[in-house]
């Protein structure tokens, strides 16, 4: 049996608020308890916000800036070690995360690896149905988990493997090598932050490690848990909801697809898929609006579709570095 000198040394870094409670003393405990130790527990936490009363004796805090993109596009220079293990505030791992996850990582030569605690190949019936509304599909293709359309929307697994290479993955329990983490210049995708939208900072960055020619791997067994701290505050406005997806769908497809077409042919095929998935979204759009007798919820959406355009075309979009 392998003992914990066979394994690498890794750092625990998490990203939080201070809100979390009992949740964040759950992964706290869930980091010191791995049957193979992290060197530290580092915990990011933006200034001017109070730190939290829940510990477990080994972290230590960090103060930086507030910002999905930015609380982990850190330069994380007080990580001494070569691997990375980030946590959101509100997870549970069973003791033998880690040394799964190093397993898995060397057994099939890869960079990083998530759990898939979403589960979206169990999703119910009608699950799958508004999924795909959305544009989110099932695939039966045996190389990946997950895969990034030319749309900008992804696919799942149907029938997935307990650990299988990936396009994309949740940032919510990422073990990652520094170099792999510091070669895709994750800070370039700070405009998200500017934008001010929470979503879409996870397909950007597992993706940059895909097109950057790191594998990405997905556990689909590791007993990793998400506690969701954020649910408490109930669900979000359809209104806004729709304006920030109608932008961020733009922009994700903007940045990581018709941005990265190499040849005339390829940017076509990528404006006839964020086309087809656009029209499609407007049918769905307008049926949660006529459901919920709100309009607004596709008038939302078309501005929200304009707004990205809007940021894509403008001098502060046109001059960020290369996807």
């Amino acid at each position: 049996m392998k003992t914990t000198t066979d394994y690498p040394a890794y750092t625990v870094v998490i990203r939080t608020l201070g809100k979390a409670g009992a949740k964040y003393l759950t992964t706290l405990r869930s980091a010191k308890e791995q049957d193979l130790p992290p060197a530290k527990i580092l915990v990011y936490i933006p200034h001017g916000y109070a730190l939290p009363p829940e510990t477990v004796g080994m972290e230590e805090y960090v103060r930086c800036e507030k910002g999905m993109v930015t609380q982990r596009s850190l330069s994380f220079d007080e990580v001494e070690t070569e691997w990375m293990l980030f946590l959101d505030d509100d997870m549970y791992l069973p003791a033998d995360t880690v040394r799964r996850y190093f397993d898995a990582l060397r057994a099939e030569g890869a960079d990083c690896i998530t759990p898939n605690v979403f589960a979206n190949h169990r999703m119910a019936p009608l699950q799958k149905v508004r999924a795909a509304l959305g544009g989110t599909l099932p695939h039966h293709d045996p190389r990946w988990a997950f895969k990034i359309r030319r749309s900008s929307a992804y696919s799942y697994n149907a029938a997935p493997r307990d650990v299988m290479p990936s396009q994309s993955g949740s940032f919510n329990c990422l073990l990652v090598s520094k170099r792999a983490y510091r070669a895709i210049r994750y800070a370039d995708e700070r405009w998200l932050d500017a934008l001010g939208y929470a979503l879409g900072d996870d397909q950007l960055f597992f993706y940059k490690l895909y097109r950057h020619g790191f594998k990405v791997l997905v556990h689909y067994t590791s007993g990793v848990k998400h506690l969701d701290a954020g649910s408490a505050g109930g669900k979000a406005d359809p209104v806004r909801a729709a304006y920030v997806s109608g932008a961020i769908r733009y922009l994700l497809w903007w940045r990581t697809q018709y941005g990265c077409a190499a040849t005339r042919g390829e940017r076509w095929a990528c404006r006839l898929a964020y086309g087809t998935l656009a029209a499609v979204n407007l049918c769905a759009m307008s049926a949660a609006a006529l459901l919920k007798r709100r309009p607004a919820i596709l008038t939302n959406y078309v501005r929200g579709m304009r707004a990205g355009h809007r940021f894509a075309h403008s001098p502060e979009g046109r001059s960020l570095p290369a996807y």
